[in-house]
């Protein structure tokens, strides 16, 4: 009887008890093609979705597969077999804790399981060649058995392959996506219940976000964010929630605003007017090039690109380059480089936020003396130069924000915290405003001068009828 596991409910205790060899971590290590790999792969945000607890580690070889001799007949050599790879290898070195096998979406095709060019032919046309089931059966059971030979006696979680969808290069997807689903479906579910793994489904969740899958085979952002969410869910037997972990949630493609602490202007793209091509200046509520939209990798770390495209179509995103360098990259797969992309949003005070490149001692931020946007920056040494909140722009008030030193009170600050206006007149309603248009303190005058306690940061002051921008330093 066939049994298949989707998002088996393993205790906690049960992987917190895993072998170790003498450190902290439970290591995990993801076997499988370029899905594993790739500039886009999901053993990234899993592991910053899993923690500390975790060492998470990618060992995934693009355009392998698991038959063995079938692909040698087919390549003239071993590159494209799993098992003969440097990654292979270097998994079992790594002596993991927990391996996930995702493998297969390679072994569709004419010259494995199917006798003729099913590349380009109609599901309903396909015929399996001989053997072609007992031999994936028993290639894959060669990676299983290396992997349960390792001292760390490790739990080994088998993954259904993704959807594949009919575009691009898989023009046929969804003939290859059925071979998937009738034939490596089953084959999985029988290795699994004779050996008593356990099965992940990437199917499932994957089966309805082709917009997630530009080329209809490998994820975008928010695709390897999915599939790390159900692998998530298989390794600790629960649901990532990602809303009693972050710190800010974005609504994704709302636009938003990213306003500096230090100066209250906003973030603007400016690919052809500095050498840096990110600035920060006033608000203009119909300029795109300060409206951002979210992309998420997990639940802090974002792809931050503009709201518009440039005359290629393409957006710009904001990326942190090694070095005191500027923060503006254009065009869709940076290939090598695409870590700096990965920028890790965190807390800093209040509605402020420091903006990082993850996993690495590199920042955002302006000087005082100017407002060019700058990566670089070090953890030690930020400031609120380099704080930024975000707020959507829907809710940013442009005609409050412009009016400056217009009003006929004497404002001053005292103490660097305090707000002193002076010429007020009795029963003049005074309203002190943050960046995103949210009252912070409101009064009514009872003498001529008022005094407002407030934190660094940039404020609008509106007394009686008029307004003046503020910044408390």
């Amino acid at each position: 009887m066939k049994k298949t596991i989707i998002y088996s409910c393993i205790s906690l205790l049960a992987a917190f008890s895993a072998t170790t060899n003498g450190t902290d971590k439970i290591r995990v290590a993801c076997m499988g093609n370029s899905i594993t790999a790739g500039n886009y792969n999901y053993p990234t945000p899993l592991g910053a979705m899993l923690g500390d607890d975790y060492d998470v580690r990618s060992f995934g070889k693009g355009g392998s597969g698991v038959f063995i001799e079938d692909r040698i007949a087919f390549d003239g050599n071993d590159d494209g077999v799993y098992v003969r790879t440097q990654e292979c290898a270097d998994a079992l070195a790594f002596n993991p804790d927990i391996v996930t096998i995702k493998l297969g979406t390679n072994d569709v095709g004419e010259f494995f399981f199917c006798e003729k060019n099913f590349w380009y032919t109609d599901c309903s046309q396909k015929t399996l060649r001989d053997g072609v089931r007992e031999r994936f059966k028993n290639d894959y059971m060669t990676l299983i058995n290396m992997i349960k030979a390792l001292p760390a006696n490790p739990r080994i979680i088998l993954c259904y392959p993704v959807r594949l969808y009919p575009k691009g290069m898989f023009g046929q997807g969804a003939a290859m996506d059925e071979v998937i689903r009738t034939e490596q479906h089953t084959i999985v579910d029988n290795i699994a219940e004779e050996q008593g793994f356990e099965v992940i489904d990437l199917w499932e969740p994957t089966r309805d976000m082709e917009e997630n899958f530009p080329d209809g085979c490998h994820p975008n952002h928010q695709g390897s964010y999915e599939i790390a969410k159900a692998v998530y869910r298989g390794i600790t037997g629960k649901s990532f929630d990602e809303q009693a972990i972050a710190s800010f949630i974005p609504e994704l493609k709302t636009p938003y605003c990213i306003v500096n602490k230090y100066n209250g202007k906003v973030m603007e793209v400016k690919p052809s007017s500095t050498t840096y091509g990110v600035v920060t200046s006033d608000f203009e509520s119909d300029n795109e090039a300060q409206q951002f939209l979210f992309e998420n990798l997990t639940y802090d770390v974002f792809r931050i690109r503009t709201s518009f495209k440039n005359a290629e179509d393409t957006p710009y995103y904001l990326a942190i380059k090694p070095g005191p360098v500027g923060l503006l990259e254009i065009g869709y797969n940076w290939g090598a480089s695409d870590n700096i992309l990965s920028i890790q949003v965190s807390p800093a005070e209040d509605e402020y936020y420091t903006m990082g490149v993850w996993k690495s001692d590199s920042y955002m931020g302006i000087t005082k003396s100017s407002t060019t946007v700058r990566g670089g920056k070090k953890l030690a040494d930020l400031s609120d130069y380099d704080k930024w909140s975000f707020v959507k722009t829907s809710e940013m008030q442009p005609s409050a924000i412009k009016q400056e030193n217009n009003a006929p009170y004497q404002v001053t600050i005292e103490n660097g915290n305090t707000i002193s206006v002076k010429n007020a007149a009795p029963l003049d309603k005074i309203v002190l405003y943050n960046v995103s248009g949210q009252t912070v303190y409101s009064t009514v005058a009872e003498s001529s001068q008022v005094f407002i306690p407030v934190s660094k940061g940039f404020y609008v002051l509106s007394a009686g009828n008029k307004a003046v921008k503020i910044i408390a330093q």
